[in-house]
């Protein structure tokens, strides 16, 4: 499972963006995560789902959450592509 990890920062121009990091500050990947994304970092028609982050590209196909995970609101994330920002 893999797990994304974000931070919003400012861009040198002063607009929000939002930044892939690893470790924490730690936002799990819910539907209500997705639902209050603005559509400049997220692109999600269906499955996968591309993340677009001031460092890069991700893009992961979300799975429902295991049986046994302890929050079952959580996806699990596979990651299918990922391009570094220029």
């Amino acid at each position: 499972m893999t797990v994304m990890y974000f931070r919003a920062r400012l861009r040198d121009d002063g607009a929000s963006a939002i930044e892939c990091v690893n470790p924490l500050p730690r936002i799990s990947i819910t539907q209500e995560f997705l639902a209050e994304l603005p559509s400049e970092f997220v692109s999600r028609d269906g499955n996968p789902v591309t993340f677009r982050c001031a460092n890069g590209t991700w893009t992961y196909r979300l799975l429902e959450p295991a049986r046994s995970a302890p929050n079952r609101s959580v996806f699990r994330a596979v990651p299918v592509e990922h391009q570094e920002a220029a």
